[in-house]
């Protein structure tokens, strides 16, 4: 178990990069691997460790290189070999959804995947159900793990077997996973013809702007979305791309700096993240922390992979209350622990609402497990249906916690976070999984000025 002790001590300054997410490093390697040619994906230092899919990519054919600065993949020209022990996997939903499109309809059997250890979410086995009944309507032979007291779902491993592919119409649903629309681009480069997709809110667009970026062939109006097969003899082009910082993931940066700031009202600090990547399916955070009147400065210096690439500069404020609600809500659900986080700091009670990750079963678990995160500083929050308010009670009750997140980096991010603001020092238990997530997450805030300690042990004791 690691635990973060964290000291709060006023302002933070300065200025750290922003981290390239998994989904898009994954996303990134798979369409390298697809490509003819070496690619270069370019991430700067603390991209997420992909062992898993790059082991997975390497015995299908990809010969592939890293090092801090990034990955070289030899690409396979979309020719992948059956890999030698049948088998593949990724560490990830998203990489997991990249492997099973481009598998499909390939001239080997091979099972994607392995059992997980515990229960799977009951979100992840939906995906996976709708990952498989689209790959199923163009032609591919999928077979999964049957749970008879969830029809819905679908658990791992995925067994895949050769069959042709043809077009795909298919609607896709408001908010869930992106799963299903990575399968049904990356299997419909190979297919008999067109895929065709709607969308009621485009909330995730890097599947395809990678797929642009490497030549392939897709339309865009509106919410449809249409991508034509590669023609006899085309390859996807190689990439050379410094990939850009997440947005989500820098906003857990930005909260952090905002309720540190709150010890100290007379020394705002001046910090920032740089390198930080948004579209306009993608800029929730953005329009959520502007809306609530926090100063933000966020002027694009580049653009790469048709996203808008620059600094986010911020002045820590304390924003009258948050409203997260509606199609923002998907568009920013990755930072929904940095806004619960900077909600708790706000002058009135917020709301946040409407997000898929707040919605069913394993969304009432999520807003109980924010409730819980909250109550552990002394501040105020309540589950509601399909959503979390969060209150804006007497912020001297605002204490350091001894909180355990249980391996969730989210909690674990917007806990740390928390902790910079409170009154006290913080022990931050099971935060071992943000290394996954953000590995620099803890020596960025460093670089800003905040006193964390990182200590790993065998677990608490009662």
């Amino acid at each position: 178990m690691t635990t973060l002790h964290v000291q709060p001590g006023g302002a933070l300054n300065g200025l750290v990069p922003a981290p390239v997410a998994e989904p898009l490093l994954s996303l990134a390697l798979v369409v390298a691997a697809l490509a003819g040619g070496t690619s270069s994906l370019h991430t700067g230092r603390g991209a997420p460790a992909l062992g898993a899919l790059v082991g997975s990519l390497g015995a299908l054919g990809c010969a592939i290189s890293s090092n801090e600065h990034g990955f070289r993949v030899e690409g396979a020209a979309g020719a992948l070999c059956a890999p030698p022990a049948g088998r593949v996997d990724a560490s990830s939903p998203t990489g997991l959804a990249a492997l099973a499109g481009a598998l499909a309809g390939q001239p080997f059997p091979v099972v994607l995947g392995q059992r997980p250890a515990g229960p799977a979410t009951s979100s992840e086995g939906v995906a996976l159900a709708r990952i498989a009944a689209l790959l199923r309507a163009r032609g591919a032979r999928v077979e999964g793990v049957l749970d008879p007291a969830s029809p819905r779902t679908l658990g791992l491993p995925l067994a895949l077997e050769p069959a042709p592919l043809g077009p795909l119409g298919w609607e896709l649903p408001f908010g869930g996973s992106a799963g299903p629309k990575v399968a049904a681009l990356l299997s419909g480069l190979g297919a008999a013809g067109p895929t065709r997709l709607h969308e009621v809110l485009v909330a995730d667009d890097r599947a395809e702007r990678l797929l642009v970026a490497a030549g392939a062939s897709i339309r865009a109006a509106g919410g449809m979305l249409e991508l034509e097969p590669l023609v006899p003899g085309q390859r996807l082009a190689p990439l050379d791309v410094a990939l850009p910082g997440d947005l989500e993931l820098a906003a857990f940066l930005l909260a952090a700096g905002m309720l540190a700031a709150r010890r100290q009202p007379g020394d705002a600090g001046s910090f920032g993240v740089r390198h930080v990547g948004w579209t306009p399916a993608r800029a929730g955070v953005l329009e959520v922390l502007r809306d609530a009147g926090v100063p933000l400065e966020s002027a694009a210096r580049s653009e790469v992979l048709g996203a808008n690439v620059g600094d986010l500069r911020i002045a820590p404020v304390e924003p009258p209350g948050l409203v997260v609600a509606g199609e923002r809500a998907l568009r920013c659900e990755g930072a929904l622990g940095a806004l619960v986080a900077l909600a708790a700091g706000a002058r009135q009670p917020s709301r946040l609402a409407d997000a898929p990750a707040l919605a069913g079963d394993d969304g009432a678990g999520r807003a109980t497990r924010y409730v819980a995160l909250l109550a552990a500083f002394g501040l105020e929050a309540r589950s509601v249906p399909g959503g979390l308010e969060v209150g804006a009670g007497p912020k001297e009750r605002w204490r350091g916690a001894d909180f355990d997140a249980a391996g969730d980096a989210d909690l674990a991010m917007a806990a740390t976070a928390l902790a910079l603001g409170a009154d006290g020092p913080s022990a931050i238990h099971g935060a071992e999984g943000v290394a996954a997530v953000f590995p620099r997450f803890v020596a960025c805030l460093r670089g800003l000025g905040a006193r964390i300690d990182v200590r790993a042990g065998a677990g608490r004791t009662a």
